[in-house]
């Protein structure tokens, strides 16, 4: 069968990659960056090095690059794209938040609106290390995190106090 890879923020998605036994994250998109999607010139991604936790010293991605050739329209939100490049990179060093690349593998693809989602054994896992099952797909994700207690604006307040 096939995996497939979605980067969320550079609108980079890609079926039908070959899958193979233990197959990881790193291999599909090791995959996708020698055999980029049919609309994409170029496909790529950086990595820096994780400083903590029990990953330390493994590869951790900082951003995606892709380059299409024609404009396309969003699966997402259906709305045209322009042709070009598209490059995002995470920012870890920003206060108090900051934005982080961050993946999931689900053990099969979007159907009707659903997915089933595989939990990583460890919870937190390098992708690296984290295996994809045949016919599943990976979601990359840049998520804002907020690295310390931020209090909220008092103009935003009586808001917040009318949400039930």
């Amino acid at each position: 069968m096939s995996v497939s890879l979605r980067i969320v923020g550079i609108y980079y998605d890609q079926d039908k990659i070959p899958y193979e036994e233990n197959m990881t994250v790193m291999d599909v998109l090791n995959y996708a960056r020698l055999n980029p999607a049919d609309n994409s010139k170029v496909f790529g991604f950086e990595t820096g090095q994780l400083q903590f936790g029990a990953d330390a010293g493994k590869p951790s991605i900082t951003s995606f690059y892709s380059e299409y050739n024609e404009p396309f329209q969003s699966k997402t939100s259906g709305l045209m794209k322009p042709a070009g490049p598209y490059y995002l990179p995470e920012d870890i060093s920003t206060s108090p938040s900051f934005t982080a690349w961050q993946y999931y593998v689900f053990s099969k693809p979007l159907q009707d609106g659903g997915a089933v989602y595989q939990v990583n054994k460890p919870r937190v896992e390098s992708f690296v290390d984290a295996k994809v099952p045949d016919g599943g797909f990976v979601t990359w994700r840049l998520c804002k995190i907020l690295g310390y207690p931020q209090p909220m604006p008092a103009n935003k307040m009586s808001a917040v106090s009318k949400m039930v």
